[in-house]
């Protein structure tokens, strides 16, 4: 008898195994893989089943019409495989087989690290919502449908006397005036009987004579004034009587709030350091978990998580925000000219954005995530005085083109001296560091001024602002250079945590970047080559539970 052949075994529980994971290199079965999936450290990992683990393997075919063949080609025209001696197809279009199964295998990956990384964590955090709800709703309906029951019957009487009231009014039109006397004769009758109840006693007298209005005629009712000797319609019946409105709710949405939680502490994941690096980290910008573009004062270095140099920049000739990255994964520079370059990943193609415009020179920049527009931070030289005088930031499109300047407030004052750091929060506002101020600026998206920050309570007026990032939470993150901290403040400037300090293994933060696939946090040294990786945000316990 031959071997029997077994399954390896699960790097977690032991078990057989499934799958297995072609970034940490481990086998999976399926309750260990459907947890790593999902964990916010290790959802964005190349996971794929365990017959897949030493490449994309796709087994020969033979061809139907030559059998000594296998298929080599895909028809276009005819929609089916073919080897190369199937003569029919020679004059039609054709594609690599093994080229396109890889390509296809490539957008399926795609889509399931998507899945896995967005919309899983986005359904699991919808349906927790639901079942929360649920157990709410119960008592919402029975007390809806006593409300309903009690309009309803209120409904009935009133179009029932509506009824009685219109086909009366067609011979006697008096019979509504007629009525309405009458009532107002009953409502005197109580008014005589509780005085005279009280005439003799002097104190409830007194009382009455406070607290009981003195009697009005009321005047017919509007709900028995409209239209009586008219016919009867469903509009004046809706304007009426009715009370019951139904509200468009829209679809239930989920927000980072309901995903993600701050964690107590930042937690250091890695510490790299970058080779090629002259001096501190002034700037970091994520283009995928595993690569980010790094600068000092004279080189922008591409590195991976190891501190390798994959791609050297020699154009710059400034530290602070200098560069971006694209929703599409180009970067995005200000060179030594002062010019907007931009380099794309596909063909390392170099287009020039924007050229710099005398006097302003262009200080950092900033490519927002949701919509693909560029902010540039930039100063006014003035060569009469002989220093920088005013700056402001504009808006492009991803095209170029000038959308909006950000320069003053409601009162015509300079909002920016020098802004050397800039991001955009997710509801829309910009946020500047500001060297010269030793402030935080934040505008909404329209320009108008919102808050400054001047650091935090511990800092005793003294405050050196760096680079500036915001996370998945909307939390506002900076770096202080006097007191070598990264603070954190919410949305609208409230002063949150002392995120990292000296004690969390970073030398003086300068350069900080929120990876918004892996939620980790970059923070680059501004005294030597040395990039840290923290974790500060994890997945909401239910999302992972939930597999237990």
């Amino acid at each position: 008898m031959g071997a029997c052949l077994t399954k390896p075994r699960c790097s977690q529980c032991l078990e057989d195994s499934d799958f297995y994971c072609h970034t940490c290199d481990k086998n999976f079965c399926v309750s260990c893989k459907e947890k790593h999936v999902i964990d916010i450290d290790t959802k964005h990992h190349d996971v794929a089943i365990g017959c897949l683990k030493y490449g994309d393997r796709m087994i020969p075919e033979s061809c139907e019409r030559h059998p000594d063949r296998i298929y080599k080609y895909w028809c276009l025209s005819c929609q089916c495989p073919i080897c190369v001696i199937c003569n029919g197809h020679r004059s039609h279009e054709k594609i690599d087989l093994v080229k396109t199964f890889k390509t296809c295998i490539q957008q399926q990956r795609d889509r399931i690290i998507r899945i896995r990384r967005e919309i899983l964590p986005y359904n699991r955090a919808l349906l927790a919502q639901i079942k929360s709800d649920f157990k709410s709703c119960i008592t919402k309906i029975c007390n809806l449908q006593l409300d309903m029951n009690s309009r309803v019957q209120n409904l009935k009487d009133q179009i029932e006397t509506y009824t009685v009231l219109k086909n009366i009014s067609s011979s006697n039109p008096y019979f509504v005036l007629k009525l309405q006397q009458r009532r107002n004769v009953t409502y005197i009758h109580k008014y005589i009987q509780r005085y005279e109840e009280s005439e003799n006693r002097p104190v409830q007298f007194l009382f009455f004579l406070k607290l009981v209005p003195v009697p009005k005629i009321k005047d017919i009712p509007a709900t028995l004034a409209i239209s009586l000797t008219a016919e009867t319609n469903m509009e004046d019946i809706a304007v009426l009587f009715g009370k019951i409105k139904i509200k468009e709710t829209g679809k239930r949405k989920v927000g980072n709030e309901d995903l993600f939680k701050a964690m107590s502490a930042a937690v250091l994941q890695k510490s790299i350091n970058v080779t090629d690096v002259r001096g501190g980290i002034s700037h970091i910008s994520c283009v995928m978990p595993d690569r980010a573009w790094v600068n000092d004062n004279n080189n922008l270095i591409l590195t991976n998580r190891t501190g390798e140099a994959l791609s050297l920049l020699t154009d710059i000739s400034s530290p602070y925000g200098i560069h971006t990255v694209t929703r599409h994964g180009d970067l995005m520079y200000i060179d030594r000219n002062s010019n907007l370059i931009q380099l794309s990943t596909k063909n390392k193609a170099m287009t020039s954005l924007i050229e710099k415009k005398e006097p302003w020179t262009p200080r950092c920049v900033f490519c927002s995530p949701s919509n693909g527009d560029f902010l540039v931070g930039a100063i006014w030289y003035d060569k009469s005085e002989q220093r920088y005088t005013e700056a402001n930031i504009t808006r492009y499109n991803s095209k170029g083109q000038q959308l909006q300047i950000i320069q003053h407030n409601n009162k015509g004052e300079n909002l920016y001296s020098d802004p050397i750091y800039i991001t955009e929060n997710r509801n829309g506002d910009v946020i500047v560091s500001d060297m010269f101020r030793r402030t935080v600026v934040v505008t909404d998206c329209e320009g108008g001024y919102r808050f400054s920050y001047r650091g935090s309570p511990s800092n005793s007026g003294f405050f050196v602002p760096n680079g500036i990032c915001t996370d998945a939470l909307s939390n506002i993150l900076v770096c202080d250079g006097y007191s070598k901290t990264v603070q954190m403040i919410d949305k609208d400037g409230c002063f949150l945590s002392l995120l990292l300090t000296e004690q969390n293994g970073i030398n003086r933060p300068g350069g900080l970047c929120y990876d918004d696939k892996t939620h980790l946090l970059w923070v680059g040294s501004w005294w030597d080559n040395t990039v840290c990786v923290y974790r500060y945000i994890q997945s909401k316990d239910f999302l992972i539970s939930s597999f237990d």
